[in-house]
């Protein structure tokens, strides 16, 4: 399916003004070029690679990227005051079992934010679309999202490497031990993060 597809394909969880579902609190919406240094902000926040050399060039092509990919990314904003307040990810959008994802912004956690809003859009996704369950990935070390995901009722099935991991393997791959070592200032620190997490694996029934 070409880049169009996918175009024609994500209108269908917007309304006309981009909105996907909302309350008396919190508005989802399509996340437009006005949000974009709101999501690098908080991808900056909660991202393992920030300390890698040209992370905004980086975030430059992340950007490009989703706009084009199978998945929608949705702003999170509070009514009042009117705020953003995170981001949340669907991706895989033809399957039964999408992934989804969320990231909070640092100053808004804890106030039981995700737990409020991933129930409203999960159940707008089910109202859309066929789903069997939600697939969600969780690094082993991110307790809270743990506990989020859990009390919610997700069921843990599986485990795999970490993105931080693979990502590390891609570039020892492609670089001699000089260039990476240029590239990732403290290589014996990241590999040593990417060792002790995995990335555990969820379903989430609605």
């Amino acid at each position: 399916m070409g880049m169009m597809d996918y175009k024609i394909e994500k209108h269908k969880y917007f309304n006309k003004d981009n909105i996907c579902v909302e309350d008396k609190n919190f508005v989802l919406k399509h996340l437009i070029a006005e949000d974009r240094e709101y999501y690098f902000d908080l991808y900056e926040e909660n991202s393992v690679l920030k300390d890698m050399k040209d992370f905004h060039g980086f975030m430059e092509w992340n950007w490009n990227l989703i706009l084009q990919e199978d998945s929608i990314y949705v702003s999170v904003f509070r009514k009042v005051p009117y705020q953003y307040v995170g981001n949340i990810v669907l991706r895989n959008l033809k399957s039964k079992t999408p992934e989804i994802g969320i990231d909070i912004c640092k100053k808004y956690k804890r106030q039981g934010i995700a737990s409020y809003v991933l129930p409203m859009f999960t159940n707008k996704i089910s109202e859309i679309q066929e789903i069997e369950y939600f697939f969600v990935r969780i690094y082993s070390d991110n307790y809270p999202s743990i506990c989020l995901f859990k009390k919610l009722g997700a069921v843990e099935f599986g485990n795999e490497p970490s993105e931080y991991r693979i990502f590390l393997n891609e570039l020892k791959e492609k670089y001699d031990d000089d260039t990476y070592k240029e590239i990732i200032e403290n290589p014996l620190e990241s590999e040593a993060i990417a060792d002790e997490r995995c990335i555990r694996q969820y379903k989430l029934y609605v």
